[in-house]
């Protein structure tokens, strides 16, 4: 596979991002339009109300950056990782993201949409974030040692082998 392909797959001709310069232009406003995102609205009734604005920021995504800068989606944002010169800026725009992830943890009282972003979107080389518990249940002694069966069915008594028998016809 060319070279080419390997780092702009589904876009095999020239790259959007023509230097790391216009890409910090484009990360820099995508989080500042979110930033000071306001929302305007009407407050009070009859001839007392009044239109305000208030400020809104609005969460990051990654959704949300790829099209600011004019890619397709957040596997583009990763292909362009790879390249060197992007690489610092889209890593610090990933963990600005995480970062405001992480808060919201804090803050909100169902964090089930925040967790599953967290555990599928963060970045192995700063450590999966995940929410496994992990269990490890060994049977039979040590571990990798398998439970043992000391006694072949040939050493069974009729009694014993009729008991078992009724055990598993229950089931």
């Amino acid at each position: 596979m060319d070279e080419k392909k390997r780092e702009n797959p589904g876009n095999f001709g020239k790259y959007k991002l023509k230097n790391a310069k216009s890409l910090k232009k484009k990360v820099d406003a995508y989080f500042n339009a979110q930033d000071s995102h306001v929302t305007t609205a009407l407050v009070g009734t009859g001839p007392n109300a009044v239109v305000r604005t208030f400020p809104d920021p609005q969460p990051y995504t990654w959704t949300g950056l790829a099209r600011a800068i004019g890619l397709s989606g957040r596997q583009a944002i990763l292909n362009y990782m790879d390249r060197d010169e992007f690489a610092p800026i889209l890593k610090d725009a990933r963990m600005r993201i995480e970062e405001q992830w992480e808060a919201k943890l804090h803050r909100l009282g169902n964090n089930n949409g925040v967790m599953f972003a967290l555990m599928n979107n963060t970045s192995p080389e700063n450590g999966q974030w995940d929410n496994k518990v992990t269990q490890n249940v060994n049977m039979g002694g040590q571990p990798g040692n398998p439970l043992e069966i000391k006694h072949s069915i040939d050493e069974l008594s009729e009694d014993q082998l009729k008991a078992i028998e009724a055990i598993l016809m229950k089931k």
